[in-house]
């Protein structure tokens, strides 16, 4: 989490790179820079929002005629809609052990 020093620096520069992970794909925090003027440098929140949803990315990137591997690009709702639309549905279990 950021200290409070930190972000009044962030403040005074009106400038921020966060570099790679945490934060730089947080499409909130890239927001609520944009909301209090401080520029983020990097992709936008909508950008951001959208490469972290896979269908979003998808949709986009057909938009944008980007090649992409055909199938399905939406919410497959259950299992009967996964037969309806022929996509195999694998089940894994999983075991937690503390």
């Amino acid at each position: 989490m950021l200290s409070i020093a930190f972000f009044f620096f962030l403040l005074k520069k009106k400038k921020y790179k966060i570099g790679y992970g945490f934060l730089s794909e947080n499409s909130h925090f890239a927001d609520r820079l944009d909301e209090i003027g401080v520029t983020f440098i990097g992709p936008s929140f909508k950008s951001i929002a959208a490469m972290g949803d896979k269908i979003e990315s998808k949709k986009l990137a057909v938009g944008l005629k980007v090649n992409t591997i055909p199938g399905f690009n939406g919410v497959v709702e259950n299992v009967e809609h996964a037969r309806e639309i022929g996509i195999a549905v694998f089940f894994f279990s999983a075991c937690f052990i503390r």
